[in-house]
């Protein structure tokens, strides 16, 4: 039986060459690496060799900030490995270009434990907050450009790729680095800089609504169509 070109097994490659193993085997150091430098920087810090109980609840209510910026991007880490996890899963051949473009890419990952103890240490500071912020929009865009590289004219993804999936994707890549930037116009009405990091939890229903959308927007043509058809006159 012949499989719908829809589903994912048609464009998605069963054994990657030894360069495309190489890349990913990389790409997967460096991410790893980078989640295990962000807990380097969570640490009590007392001085006295007997500290009393308020030392070390005031030592332990410190722990709060750099720990917070340790899980916020610890999770932004893991999406953009998920990402890229199934990005590799439908490139099907590589050049010089996709992997300058992951050098790009990794660059912004690597840099993620410096901006997080930036934030964790200095999260008052409206400074330090933009730069956080616009790391993840690097970071961000970077991942885009990666996408719109390999899947412009299928140059790198099989040709049977659905647009539907390139486009749904291409929208939703965008959304993140668009919501990092905007969220910077909050620092000019927030009490406290570090606020803007809870307008982030938003992207994940953004991002819901522009599928439901999109997907709308395509069964649009199809109904007319049905419609059309279902009163066009009978011979």
């Amino acid at each position: 039986m012949k499989q719908r070109a829809t589903e994912p097994t048609q464009f998605v490659p069963e054994e990657k060459t030894p360069s495309e193993d190489r890349l990913v085997i990389l790409c997967d150091g460096v991410f790893a690496i980078a989640l295990t430098l962000l807990v380097l920087d969570i640490g009590v810090k007392i001085t006295n060799p007997h500290p009393t109980q308020d030392q070390v609840n005031t030592a332990l209510l410190t722990l709060i900030p750099p720990t917070v910026s340790y899980l916020i991007t610890f999770a932004i880490i893991a999406i953009y490995w998920r990402f890229h996890r199934n990005l590799m899963q439908a490139v099907q051949r590589l050049d010089n270009t996709f992997i300058s473009l992951t050098f790009l890419f990794l660059a912004f990952i690597a840099f993620f434990p410096v901006t997080s103890g930036l934030l964790g240490n200095y999260a008052e500071e409206p400074v330090v907050v933009v730069i956080y912020t616009l790391g993840l929009s690097g970071c961000g865009f970077s991942a885009l450009a990666l996408w719109l590289y390999a899947t412009w004219n299928h140059s790198l993804v099989a040709p049977d790729m659905p647009a539907a999936e390139i486009n749904t994707r291409t929208y939703s890549l965008l959304l993140n680095p668009l919501i990092y930037c905007a969220s910077l116009l909050l620092l000019l009405v927030v009490p406290e800089p570090y606020y803007i990091c809870y307008s982030w939890a938003l992207i994940g229903f953004t991002h819901r609504i522009v599928q439901n959308m999109y997907k709308r927007w395509l069964e649009k043509p199809v109904q007319a169509l049905i419609h059309h058809e279902s009163e066009s006159p009978k011979h």
